[in-house]
C-alpha cells in the first residue's frame, strides 16, 4: 500500500468527517456560519462593493445565505473558473439563479462572461479541507486558491468550514498563502500569521 503524505492523510480523514453530517444539518451549520462572517468587520462595512465566494461541492458549507445577503446590501458577488494549464483562477460575477457550468474539475463555475480583475476584489471567501488558529489551510491540492491569493495581496483572505474542520495546526509549505480570518458555525476567528501558536487568539 502507497505510503500518504501528511496532507493526503488530513484530506482523507476530513472528507469521512464530512460525509457523516446529515443535509440537514450541513444547511443548519451553514446559516450559523454564514451570520459569523457577515458580521466580520471587512464583509460588514457599507463600502465593500466586491467579494469572491464559491459554488460548494457537496460536504462544504454552502454560501447561498451569504450570496443572498450581499446581493441585498449592493455587493458584487464574482466566482472562480478553472481553466486548463492556468493555476490562477479567473472570476466572473453571477446572481442568484444565473446559470452555471461544470468545470474540468467537476466543480460547478459561472460563465466565462465580464471577468473581474482580481485587483476589483476586496475579500475573499474560500473553502478548505482544514484551517487553524493561525490562518493555516489546507486546500484539495490543486493550489489554485493559493496561487490566485498571492496574486491578490490587497484583499481580506477568510476561510469557512465546519468546527470538526478547525485543528490546532495543518501542514503548512513556503508557498502556502496564510488566512486573516477563519469562520466556521460557532465562531470567525482573527488569525495572526508569524505569532507564536499560544498568543494567536484574536478577539474573536
Amino acid at each position: 500500500m502507497p505510503h500518504l503524505s501528511p496532507k493526503a492523510e488530513l484530506r482523507a480523514a476530513i472528507d469521512r468527517l464530512r460525509r457523516g453530517i446529515p443535509p440537514e444539518e450541513i444547511e443548519a451549520r451553514s446559516r450559523a456560519a454564514a451570520e459569523h462572517l457577515l458580521a466580520l468587520p471587512p464583509i460588514a462595512r457599507p463600502d465593500l462593493s466586491t467579494v469572491a465566494l464559491y459554488l460548494p461541492l457537496p460536504g462544504e458549507i454552502r454560501t447561498e445565505a451569504i450570496w443572498e445577503a450581499l446581493v441585498g446590501r449592493g455587493v458584487r458577488c464574482v466566482f472562480p473558473r478553472v481553466e486548463r494549464g492556468r493555476r490562477v483562477l479567473r472570476f466572473y460575477p453571477l446572481r442568484p439563479g444565473d446559470p452555471v457550468e461544470r468545470g474540468p474539475l467537476g466543480v460547478r463555475q459561472p460563465p466565462a462572461i465580464d471577468e473581474v480583475p482580481l485587483v476589483e476584489i476586496e475579500a475573499f471567501v474560500v473553502p478548505g479541507q482544514a484551517f487553524d488558529e493561525l490562518g493555516g489551510r489546507l486546500g484539495r491540492g490543486g493550489g489554485y486558491y493559493d496561487a490566485t491569493l498571492a496574486e491578490a495581496p490587497h484583499a481580506e483572505r477568510i476561510g469557512i468550514g465546519f468546527d470538526e474542520q478547525l485543528l490546532p495546526s495543518v501542514p503548512m509549505l513556503p508557498h502556502d498563502v496564510p488566512l486573516d480570518w477563519v469562520v466556521t458555525s460557532s465562531r470567525a476567528l482573527r488569525c495572526q500569521p508569524g505569532r507564536t501558536r499560544s498568543s494567536a487568539r484574536g478577539p474573536w
